[in-house]
This record gives C-alpha cells, sequence and structure tokens, in this order.
C-alpha cells in the first residue's frame, strides 16, 4: 500500500502526536508499505527526507481553520492529491495538516482516514462553529479511528450518528521496555523519586505537580523531575523554573528539577523513579501512561482523556480526583492529590504489584507492532471495498 500520513509536527520533534505518527509511518514502513509523512518544517531535518524508510515532506505552513492558516495552503493540497495514495490518514483536529483537507476530501483519489485524538477544542466557544461542521466532516471520511469509547471524541462522533468507525489504542516501542529492569528500592539512595513528563505547553498540569509534590510529606531527599520541551509562547517552561528554584532555596529536604533529555536519558528516568505524577488537564490517550505502565512504573494521573481506562486496564495507575472546568479542561483536587501521593510513596509493596501488572499487561497488548497490524488491517479493508 501506499500510505500518505499528515500531522502537524514530526521527529524530531518531541510530544505524544510525534512519536505515535513516527512509531505507526515506521512499523507500516517496516512491514513493506510505501509511507510518506507530511508535517511542518523542522530545523533539524531537511525539507524531503528519508527517516527510518520514511519519507518526510516538510511544508512551511502554520495555524488552522479558526485562528487561521499561514503558509502554502495550495501547495500542501496539491502535493496530497499528486501523491495519489491508497490510504490518506489524517492525524488531530485542529491542525493545519487536518483542517485545510476538511472539505477538500472528494479531490483526494484514495482512501481516507481520521484520527481525531481528542477534539481539546470541543467546548471553546471560538471553536463552536469549527465542530458544528466537524459533524458532517466525519461523515465524509472513509473510516474515524479513536483511541477509546471512554473520551468526548467519541462521544461527539456517537451523539452524530457516525458509523464510519473503530476504536485502536495507543501503545508503546516494546523493544525500548524489553531489556530493561527496574531500579528496586534497596538499591537507591533515600528519598522517593517523583517522574512527570509533558512538554511545557501550559495544560500539561505543571504548576499543580510542582503543589502537590512541594506540599506532600515525603522521605527526605525525595526529587520530582519534570521532563519536556520548551516552549516560551506559553510561559510554562519559565514559571516552573522559577518556582522550582525557589523551593529548592527554601526546601532542604526536596528537590525539583526541570529538565529536557534524549530519549535514552527518559527511558532511564522511567526505570529509576518511583512514581509517575500527571495531573495533566488535556489529553486524548496519553502516551506517558502506556510508557510508565510498560517500565513498571506506577502512575497518578487526573481524570484525563482516557486516563481511567488505562489506570483500570493496566492495572499501574490510580485516578485523582478531578472537575472539568467550562473549557473541557481537567482540573484536579490538590489535596486529594496530596493524600493519594503520600499514600503511594509509603507502599513500596503496592507500587511494585501495580507496576508489575502494568508491564505484564502493556506487553503482551499494547506494543507499536501489534497495533500498527491492526491500523493496517483496517487499511486492507477499506481498499476491498468498492
Amino acid at each position: 500500500m501506499k500510505i500518505l500520513c499528515s500531522v502537524q509536527f514530526y521527529h524530531p520533534a518531541k510530544g505524544g502526536m510525534e512519536e505515535v505518527v513516527k512509531q505507526l509511518s515506521t512499523h507500516f514502513s517496516k512491514f513493506g508499505h510505501d509511507v510518506t509523512v507530511a508535517t511542518s518544517s523542522n530545523n533539524g531535518r531537511s525539507p524531503d527526507e528519508i527517516i527510518d524508510g520514511v519519507r518526510v515532506k516538510s511544508f512551511n505552513i502554520l495555524g488552522n481553520l479558526v485562528k487561521g492558516v499561514s503558509g502554502n495552503a495550495e501547495e500542501y493540497l496539491n502535493f496530497l492529491k499528486s501523491e495519489n495514495a491508497d490510504i490518506y490518514i489524517f492525524f488531530a483536529a485542529q491542525q493545519w495538516t487536518s483542517d485545510l483537507a476538511l472539505g477538500n476530501l472528494h479531490n483526494l483519489p484514495g482512501k481516507k482516514v481520521f484520527v481525531p485524538t481528542g477534539f481539546s477544542g470541543l467546548f471553546q466557544s471560538a471553536y463552536s462553529d469549527y465542530f458544528e461542521k466537524m459533524k458532517y466532516w466525519l461523515k465524509e471520511f472513509d473510516l474515524n479511528i479513536f483511541h477509546s469509547k471512554n473520551y468526548q471524541d467519541f462521544t461527539f462522533a456517537i451523539n452524530n450518528e457516525i458509523t464510519n468507525y473503530c476504536i485502536i489504542p495507543n501503545g508503546v516501542n516494546q523493544n525500548e521496555f524489553s531489556n530493561v529492569k527496574r531500579i528496586s528500592p534497596t538499591t537507591k539512595s533515600s528519598g522517593l523519586k517523583v517522574l512527570s513528563v509533558g512538554n511545557h505547553t501550559g495544560v500539561k498540569g505543571h504548576s499543580e505537580i510542582i503543589e502537590i509534590f512541594t506540599k506532600a510529606n515525603l522521605p527526605s531527599g525525595s526529587s520530582l523531575t519534570i521532563v519536556g520541551e520548551k516552549n516560551l509562547k506559553a510561559r510554562c517552561y519559565l514559571k516552573c523554573l522559577s518556582k522550582a528554584k525557589t523551593i529548592n532555596l527554601i526546601t532542604k529536604n526536596k528537590k525539583i528539577d526541570i529538565i529536557s533529555t534524549s530519549r535514552k536519558e527518559l527511558l532511564d528516568l522511567f526505570y529509576s523513579s518511583d512514581i509517575f505524577l500527571f495531573p495533566s488537564n488535556i489529553e486524548c490517550s496519553p502516551l506517558v501512561l502506556f510508557e510508565s505502565a510498560a517500565a513498571g512504573l506506577p502512575f497518578l494521573s487526573s481524570d484525563v482523556g482516557n486516563a481511567k481506562e488505562i489506570a483500570s486496564t493496566t492495572g499501574a495507575g490510580i485516578i485523582l480526583k478531578t472537575h472539568k472546568n467550562l473549557n473541557g479542561y481537567s482540573e484536579v483536587d490538590i489535596q486529594n492529590s496530596v493524600r493519594e501521593l503520600e499514600t503511594l510513596a509509603s507502599n513500596s509493596n503496592l507500587r511494585a504489584q501495580m507496576g508489575s501488572k502494568g508491564a505484564e499487561v502493556i506487553a503482551e497488548s499494547y506494543t507499536w507492532e501489534k497495533i500498527s497490524k491492526q491500523y493496517l488491517k483496517y487499511f486492507e479493508d477499506l481498499l476491498k471495498k468498492a
């Protein structure tokens, strides 16, 4: 098959969606398919480059239909049409890569597939007209792929009588998690190691993470590491640095690090930490929770996206008390979160049980090797139809 994937950002950009599309694309290629990714320009790669068997074609385009699109939209649309792909798969609503195709799907020769990934702006007034039209756009795709039946994008589809859909979860690259063992508590220095991973977008719950960690009664020498790429426009990174500096100065028995790491260093942190803390405000199907479980690292998460489903299915997570604000964003109860962190921190046996169960479930059912085959099976079925 000739498969064209469209996504706003791609490797070497870092993030959940970037990792999902990278894993799917490289696995599609590994299985013998001709794969191209259309995406935004990145200084870390050339405009038209082969990466791990996948052609990556870049465009100098930004924005979406609501905020406005800047760049040569016609160049992108002409490229899509000229590729003459068997399968066109668009990842994420509210991104130029998908938005420009909406209303132009009839010009594309192959089967069209949409992976909405959550509809983060569903309850924002600025997007009301956009989602009114989305009711009809979803019907124009040959297939809509949702990651869970337990999130707002799927509910939106069902409420609007969308029937052309399937459910495929996210997963992990098992090669990264199969050959490394956790560092047992007895081999560690004193103190609890808390980890959180999320880029500094302003909606990953970083402020809440720092507050929860600071207020919790934890063993002396405990540390919090927040790993994420800088995003100076959101100001989250600078705020995190400032808070961490202040707390590190006035608190003698705790330490906070705000860092960016290589993939290898991040995997080391997954295996050397004790608890993964993730009070994020908006998600679809958080990849980091699958990765935390795969590493045998128990997690505490807000009720965001399908985190509750991931916690239940893997047995590796506990969901914090959460409410939704008017924009549909998740906000955890700080005091409840502090208590949950203290409880899990004090019970090493429970952490070990949760971690062991999570790693077992992920290895059995949630690897990209298996998940990419699910995508390909649906693609093959589409092509069999007239």
